[in-house]
């Protein structure tokens, strides 16, 4: 097997980390989050947790067609280790991978906040 570059190397070990750090988070903070606002006693028709519901689905609606992405930038820069040159469809997608992620990550720290400050509870 050839030798992968720094660049194809982390594009593969990106998408293995996303897989296994989201994934997992995507699984058990829901669960966590119900069990502990039940132990709390904070209802679910709280202003609170519409925030926190609708920040984890539209994170989740930017995530999950970057997982989509990851795996085709990386079958890109897999395929062109014979060439050296990464197609233009890679840097297009690379785009809106970045674009999506952007808004993501966002989220995630309004997420993050809400969690910490617990505003209107």
């Amino acid at each position: 097997m050839a030798r992968l570059s720094p660049c194809r190397n982390a594009l593969r070990l990106t998408v293995l980390g996303d897989w296994v750090f989201t994934s997992v988070a995507v699984l058990v903070q829901p669960l966590t989050g119900f069990l502990l606002m039940r132990e709390a006693g904070w209802p679910l028709s709280s202003a609170w947790f519409a925030w926190v519901a609708t920040l984890f689905v539209a994170t989740g609606l930017c995530w999950l067609p970057v997982v989509w992405i990851q795996y085709r930038l990386r079958n890109y820069a897999l395929q062109s280790t014979s060439t050296g040159q990464l197609p233009a469809a890679f840097h297009r997608e690379f785009l809106i991978w970045f674009a999506l992620g952007m808004p993501a990550f966002a989220m995630v720290l309004m997420l993050y906040w809400l969690m910490v400050a617990k505003p209107g509870l």
